[in-house]
């Protein structure tokens, strides 16, 4: 355990004390507060980097002056008179091994009690909403690593695209507040955007489209937060897309082009199934 002194010098002034005199009896008094420093002269003299010698010398003067009192079977402690300096009060006096005297010390450190427990609270609150964090944090990256992990070939290759397309402009342009503790599952929506290329028989280049288009809609970008949602829309978002692009009327034969190519679709997707 690491150990300082931080020397009061109106203290060490109104005892007359030097700095290894202040240290030694500064050691003493941190080391007596549970009753009495029972340190070797070598350890006290570790401490300040002096030694046995000089700490026994320096005990003999703070015994002399009142500082320090000895006691040949359970070693030494600072006086009343020492401590008063440091508490401004004679009730904070360092109890004795009697009853009255144990009180009185469990008084004294109510209050440092009382603040490491607050302390200790606040800390492990920090820790677990830093936990939560991490956790989370940790569950987006290992769903990006399963995604990118699934297959190699330029099909799959284009599904994780899309994928981590969808997720990183809703994130950009919406922002989901709830992602921050419940990330998406985004092998889940690998699955329903493959499901979207591969059973119903969209072009990946018009996936793209889509989900370039639907997160600047006003309507829909608050609507089409995950690829299962994209998958159950996608024909009112593709429909909607190229009505925005061309202008509120669509020709009859521009209309009939895109109904055409969605019937298709569900004509090919009814095959695959």
């Amino acid at each position: 355990m690491g150990y300082w002194t931080t020397i009061d010098h109106d203290i060490r002034k109104k005892f007359d004390l030097s700095l290894n005199e202040y240290a030694v009896a500064d050691s003493i008094y941190t080391l007596s507060r549970s009753g009495w420093c029972t340190a070797s002269r070598e350890h006290l003299g570790d401490f300040i980097g002096v030694s046995r010698q000089t700490v026994t010398t320096i005990i003999n003067l703070l015994v002399d002056r009142d500082i320090v009192e000895k006691d040949n079977k359970r070693g030494l402690r600072t006086t009343e008179k020492w401590d008063d300096a440091f508490l401004k009060t004679k009730n904070n006096r360092r109890g004795s091994e009697s009853q009255s005297g144990q009180k009185c010390k469990e008084s004294l450190h109510l209050e440092e009690k009382e603040c490491k427990e607050s302390l200790h609270n606040c800390k492990e609150s920090l820790h677990q909403n830093g936990q939560k964090c991490k956790e989370s944090l940790h569950n987006c990256k290992e769903s990006l690593h399963n995604i990118y992990s699934i297959s190699t070939d330029n099909d799959n290759n284009s599904i994780i695209r899309l994928t981590q397309l969808l997720y990183d402009l809703i994130q950009k342009y919406v922002n989901p507040p709830t992602w921050k503790s419940r990330p998406p599952d985004l092998n889940v929506w690998y699955k329903d955007i493959e499901k979207l290329h591969r059973i119903d028989a969209v072009p990946a280049e018009d996936i793209e489209d889509v989900i370039n288009w639907v997160v600047r809609d006003k309507f829909w970008s608050g609507n089409i937060l995950s690829g299962g949602t994209l998958r159950k829309q996608y024909d009112r978002l593709f429909l909607q897309m190229n009505k925005n692009r061309r202008g509120k009327v669509v020709s009859l034969d521009e209309n009939r082009g895109l109904v055409e190519k969605i019937k298709k679709r569900q004509e090919m997707q009814n095959e695959v199934r």
